[in-house]
């Protein structure tokens, strides 16, 4: 059954928020030529970033809508998620991807969500 993992997290203190949005740039193709994309259990991969900028616009226009701490999110959909798990090797994500993610994320910030869409549009 597909599956949504939405991974919500903060840039890791001492780095602004360019060097984050940077930094994570350069870091997903390493993630995306990791061989659970190649090997098709990973269908859909969305990175978002928060804009410091429209978030401060946010507060300024409805001071009673708190806009979210967290600086970016990645969202997955997999085929399952025994399937992907079963095909995550540990060893590649380390070579590829654990630096930038050790030097750009605050570790103790992250939140995962699973599930499913009950409803999409269009």
């Amino acid at each position: 059954m597909p599956t949504t993992i939405i991974v919500l997290f903060k840039r890791r203190p001492g780095i602004t928020n360019e060097e984050f949005i940077n930094g994570c740039n350069t870091a997903v193709p390493q993630f995306q030529s990791m061989g659970v994309f190649n090997q098709g259990k990973i269908t859909r991969f969305n990175k978002f970033h928060v804009s410091l900028e429209q978030a401060k616009q946010l507060s300024s226009l409805k001071p009673d809508v708190a806009a979210s701490s967290f600086d970016a999110m990645v969202e997955l959909e997999v085929n399952s998620i025994q399937e992907f798990i079963g095909n995550f090797d540990q060893s590649e994500y380390l070579e590829k991807v654990a630096g930038a993610q050790q030097k750009l994320i605050d570790p103790s910030s992250l939140q995962v969500m699973i599930g499913g869409y009950d409803v999409k549009f269009p």
